[in-house]
């Protein structure tokens, strides 16, 4: 599936339509008239982000969407002055947008890159800082609208939290578009998942997600980085250098419990993901001693990655 531009405006308008209090189940169940074949899940939510809002009066009434366009409206000479004495006309106040990032899947195939990715933020705006605090003296108009350092307000909220869209995409076609950055790691760590005994606990996008960071390089060109995300969150897995065995055959086996499918300790460790590199290596030594505690299709591909490391 490769959302088309008239989907993309359905699910952004679903995204509008939805009550952040339910959380994804709302949006879920809009998305499910949307596409009745696909079965959205919510796969992870990351949060504690937040980017600079507009500009609201004592009133909390909206004077401009954008603080950066409002900012550089009062001023054609870049003179701070003008930007503080606007302010000074009346009591205004910079906010902010506080999100929370909702990652949905839904499987479109077997193959752990079959399936289809949908973000959603969760924003919430509430005052940041009052505009013409006699207390903060900016030097100019770009510390003026992206201080590092100024006083604070109480971050009372400006307007109710909502849902906005942000990118969908097919994981399939975005792997196998060709780009100035490779996805060979990548690639790898999704055919050792369909190898592995992890692939018939369940489906790649169930556990995992994609993350992906789109910037320019210095000649203005367009940068696309992805990486692999889980979607819990575990504790860095127990280890002490040397102790194989029985002692930690059983550690990999209850961290693979704790994460909800087998070889979750190695696509952690593949990923960087709290699993030291040095456990991979243990393993493989303990099975070419004599101690077995994976099964075949497993060490295969522990084995292959003994031979090739990589980082997805």
């Amino acid at each position: 599936m490769n959302p088309r531009v008239q989907d993309i405006t359905a699910v952004a308008r679903a995204c509008a339509a939805s009550d952040p209090e339910r959380g994804a189940d709302g949006l879920i169940a809009g998305l499910g008239r949307l596409w009745p074949d696909l079965a959205f899940r919510p796969v992870l939510t990351r949060g504690g982000w937040y980017r600079p809002g507009g500009v609201v009066d004592i009133d909390k009434q909206r004077i401009a969407e954008s603080m950066r366009l409002w900012a550089e409206s009062q001023t054609c000479s870049g003179d701070i002055q003008q930007v503080l004495d606007a302010c000074l006309q009346r009591q205004l106040f910079a906010t902010r947008l506080v999100g929370r990032t909702h990652y949905l899947t839904a499987q479109t195939g077997e193959a752990a890159a079959d399936f289809v990715q949908l973000e959603v933020e969760e924003l919430q705006e509430v005052l940041e800082r009052y505009l013409s605090d006699p207390d903060w003296l900016p030097d100019s108009p770009e510390e003026f609208i992206d201080p590092l350092d100024f006083p604070h307000v109480e971050p009372e909220p400006v307007s109710t939290p909502r849902l906005a869209f942000r990118r969908i995409f097919s994981a399939r076609e975005l792997l196998d578009s060709p780009g100035p950055n490779p996805v060979k790691g990548l690639l790898r760590f999704m055919a050792d998942w369909d190898r592995s005994s992890a692939a018939r606990s369940g489906h790649f996008c169930e556990y995992w997600v994609l993350g992906v960071q789109e910037s320019t390089d210095s000649d203005g060109e367009a940068q696309l980085s992805v990486r692999v995300v889980p979607g819990r969150s575990l504790e860095r897995l127990p280890w002490t250098p040397g102790r194989g065995g029985a002692e930690l055959a059983n550690r990999i086996h209850a961290y693979d419990h704790e994460a909800g499918y087998p070889m979750a300790w190695f696509f952690r460790l593949v990923a960087s993901r709290g699993v030291s590199h040095e456990v991979g290596m243990q393993v493989a030594n303990d099975h070419q001693q004599g101690f077995s505690y994976l099964p075949e299709r497993d060490l295969h591909v522990l084995r292959s990655w003994v031979a090739a490391p990589y980082r997805a």
